[in-house]
C-alpha cells in the first residue's frame, strides 16, 4: 500500500526561491529536515494508504475533479509555524489565489476533490483546509525560539506568484533519506 496525495506542482523558479528561504533559516542552526526543491508542493488532498485494486477509482476521482477546471493564478505568501510559533513542528508558506475568483477556484477545486472521493468511498479528511506549501520538519531542541526569531521577518513577505495549470496524484515514500514522491497520473487546467 502506498500513501497518497493530489496537489498542484510548483514552477521551477518559484522551487528555487522557497528553496533559499528554507537555507537562509537553516543558518539558524535550528535541526529541520528541509524538504528537496523537487518535493515543493501545494497538497490538495491527502488521500492516504491505497491498495493498488483502489488506486484506478482514486485516478478516475481525481480526473472528475480536475476536469472542466480552469487555470488559477496563486500566491505563495508569508512564512510560519505549526501547530503554533511557540510549538514549531512544521514550517511552511501560505497559499491564496491571486483575486478573490482565483481564491474560489482553489477552494472549488478542494471541494470537488473531496466529492469524488467520497463517492468511492474515502472520507472526508478532518479539520479546516489551509492551502500551503511546507518547507521542512523541526526536530525537537532548544534551537526552535532562534527559528521562530528568524522567521518573524518573513512572516508577510510574497515569495512569488504563479499560474497552477498542472497538478497530479502521487504515492509517498519513506526511506533513511527522506521522503520522494512518485507521480501517478497528471492533470492539467486550461
Amino acid at each position: 500500500m502506498a500513501r497518497t496525495f493530489f496537489a498542484l506542482t510548483l514552477p521551477v523558479k518559484l522551487r528555487a526561491r522557497l528553496v533559499e528561504e528554507g537555507e537562509r533559516l537553516a543558518a539558524g542552526g535550528a535541526r529541520v529536515t528541509w524538504v528537496p526543491d523537487d518535493n515543493l508542493h501545494i497538497t490538495m488532498r491527502f488521500v492516504g494508504e491505497v491498495l493498488d485494486r483502489d488506486l484506478v477509482d482514486v485516478v478516475r476521482a481525481g480526473a472528475r475533479a480536475f476536469a472542466g477546471t480552469k487555470a488559477m493564478n496563486l500566491v505563495v505568501v508569508g512564512l510560519t509555524g505549526s501547530p503554533s510559533m511557540e510549538e514549531l513542528r512544521v514550517v511552511h508558506c501560505g497559499v491564496r489565489g491571486l483575486t478573490p475568483d482565483d481564491d474560489a477556484r482553489l477552494r472549488q477545486l478542494r471541494s470537488r476533490l473531496d466529492e469524488n472521493l467520497e463517492l468511492c468511498g474515502w472520507r472526508q479528511e478532518r479539520g479546516v483546509w489551509s492551502p500551503h506549501v511546507t518547507l521542512g520538519r523541526v526536530r525537537k531542541g532548544k534551537e526552535t525560539l532562534g527559528l521562530a526569531a528568524k522567521m518573524g521577518p518573513a512572516v508577510r513577505r510574497e515569495f512569488g506568484h504563479f499560474a497552477a495549470r498542472e497538478a497530479g496524484l502521487f504515492q509517498s515514500f519513506e526511506h533513511p533519506d527522506g521522503v520522494s514522491y512518485t507521480p501517478l497520473q497528471h492533470y492539467v487546467m486550461r
